[in-house]
C-alpha cells in the first residue's frame, strides 16, 4: 500500500475522542501537526526560536503532558524515532529540544502520481492544499489585491491552526470575508507574517489566553483577530511575566528589539499600533 491521506489539523482534540494516553503512531502524527509548516518565530518560556520548516520545539514535560506519558516514556520514544534515521533529528536547545521531522516536505507533497493507466483516466490529481483551510479570495473585496495576499493569509490561517492544536484552543475551519479583511488588517499592522508568528508565540506562552487561570474561556481566532485585544497582546498586556510590559510601553516590541535585531521593523510596526490606540479606552 502507498499513497496517504490527508489529517486536518486539530483532529486530536476533537472533543468526541477520550483524552486517553496516546500511542506511539498518534504521538508520532502529534509532531508532524505541531511542526511549522513555514519557518516562524516561536517562543518557548523565555527565549524565541527561529524555527524551519517541518520543525518544533518542546520539553519533554510538556509532550508528556500533551501524550498522557510520563517523561522517561516520551525520552525513551524520543530516543527511538531518532534512531530509526527516517523520522526524526533533535537537537538540545534551553528549555527543550528542537524537533526536525526527517521527511516532512515528502508528507505534505499533495501531488498525485497515478501507477496504473486506468487511474490516468478516472482520476482527477487533487490540488496541493497544504492540510488548510480553504481560501477562496474575490476580487475587490479588502485584503485581495493579488495572490500573494492570499498565500499571506493562508500562512496565517495555518500558523493559527498549528498553534491552537498544540495548545487545545479552536482551530479555524471557515475564513469567512469577514475574517479575510480582519486578517489582513492585522497582518499590516504588525509587519506581515513574521510578525504574526511572533503574536502566536506571545499567545501560547500567555496562561491567561490558554484557560490555565481557572473557568472555561480560551482564546480563539477571532479573538486576536480584534483590533484592541492584539493590540493588547503585542504590548505584552498577557505576558505571564509582568516584566516584559515594562519597556517603553510596549513590552513586546520592546522585547522583539532588544533580543533579535531583525525584528526592529516588526517593533517599530508594534510602536506604531500601540501609539495609535493610546487614547482608545482599550479595556
Amino acid at each position: 500500500m502507498n499513497g496517504f491521506f490527508v489529517v486536518p489539523r486539530g483532529l486530536m482534540q476533537n472533543p468526541v475522542f477520550r483524552n486517553e494516553p496516546c500511542t506511539d503512531r498518534e504521538a508520532f502524527l502529534w509532531m508532524v501537526e505541531a511542526a511549522a509548516f513555514c519557518p516562524r518565530a516561536y517562543r518557548l518560556g523565555d527565549h524565541v526560536f527561529n524555527l524551519q520548516r517541518g520543525q518544533l520545539v518542546a520539553s519533554y514535560r510538556f509532550l508528556a503532558d500533551r501524550w498522557g506519558w510520563s517523561k522517561d516514556r516520551v525520552s525513551r520514544f524520543i530516543s527511538r524515532c531518532e534512531k530509526s534515521a527516517t523520522l526524526i533529528r533533535t537537537e538540545p536547545a534551553t528549555g527543550g529540544t528542537v524537533i526536525t521531522i526527517c521527511e516532512y516536505d515528502k508528507m505534505q507533497d499533495m501531488a498525485f502520481e497515478s501507477t496504473t493507466p486506468s487511474a490516468t483516466t478516472t482520476r482527477t490529481p487533487p490540488r496541493h492544499h497544504r492540510d488548510k483551510t480553504e481560501i477562496n479570495i474575490k476580487e475587490g473585496k479588502e485584503g485581495s489585491e493579488d495572490s500573494r495576499t492570499s498565500a499571506d493569509l493562508q500562512k496565517a490561517v495555518d500558523a493559527w491552526n498549528g498553534m491552537a492544536a498544540r495548545c487545545g484552543l479552536s482551530v479555524v475551519q471557515k475564513l469567512t470575508d469577514a475574517r479575510k479583511k480582519h486578517l489582513a488588517a492585522r497582518l499590516r499592522d504588525c509587519g506581515g507574517l513574521e510578525g504574526w508568528s511572533a503574536a502566536l508565540a506571545k499567545v501560547e506562552g500567555s496562561g491567561f489566553l490558554l484557560g490555565r487561570s481557572g473557568g472555561n474561556w480560551k482564546a480563539d481566532f477571532d479573538f486576536l483577530l480584534g483590533e484592541t485585544k492584539f493590540t493588547k497582546v503585542m504590548e505584552g498586556a498577557y505576558d505571564d511575566n509582568p516584566g516584559n510590559r515594562d519597556k517603553g510601553g510596549n513590552g513586546f516590541a520592546a522585547m522583539l528589539d532588544d533580543q533579535h535585531g531583525e525584528h526592529r521593523g516588526f517593533a517599530a510596526a508594534c510602536a506604531r499600533v500601540a501609539a495609535r490606540h493610546t487614547n482608545d479606552g482599550c479595556d
